[in-house]
């Protein structure tokens, strides 16, 4: 009996003892789809070196084409002035009020406007490409359907200020 006891009370001895725990199993990643970019959303890269720095042009009702309604025409008529800054950032005045801000991102030639917000802002994308000569920067349309963006950009080249 005595030897029963010994062995039922080993037995209850080795239940009872702290088991070693089994190491976690490693997480599982869970695959997350990468954020998507807001409507008019442009990816931001390096901007455009050649290009920061503040711009102004003068344009009058005459250089629209006689197409444009005369009251787009008489509104954006006027001194433009365009400051193109580091971080792909740009702020728009007209007659020397801030109209826009807005993104812009450079590739070779060529530039894209994103997301503008302000009194004048584009709600889509444009692409332009870009050319400077002797302190003068020329846009060409390449895709925009931001009636306003196209004729302030494309109606006169405009002029690199000090």
């Amino acid at each position: 009996m005595a030897r029963l006891a010994v062995v039922l009370f080993a037995l209850l001895a080795s239940a009872c003892a702290p088991i070693e725990p089994e190491p976690a199993p490693m997480p599982v990643p869970i695959p997350v789809a990468a954020p998507s970019a807001a409507p008019g959303a442009i990816p931001m890269g390096p901007p455009a070196v050649g290009l920061v720095g503040d711009y102004t042009v003068t344009l009058a009702e005459t250089d629209f084409a006689a197409t444009v309604p005369a009251t787009e025409r008489q509104s954006s008529a006027g001194a433009w002035d365009i400051a193109f800054h580091q971080g792909n950032h740009l702020v728009v005045t007209h007659n020397g009020k801030e109209v826009l801000q807005g993104t812009y991102q450079v590739n070779g030639n060529q530039i894209t406007f994103g997301e503008d917000t302000g009194a004048y802002a584009c709600r889509a994308p444009g692409t332009y490409t870009w050319r400077m000569n002797n302190g003068l920067v020329t846009f060409t349309r390449v895709q925009d359907a931001c009636q306003g963006r196209v004729l302030a950009l494309t109606s006169r080249p405009l002029t690199r200020r000090p």
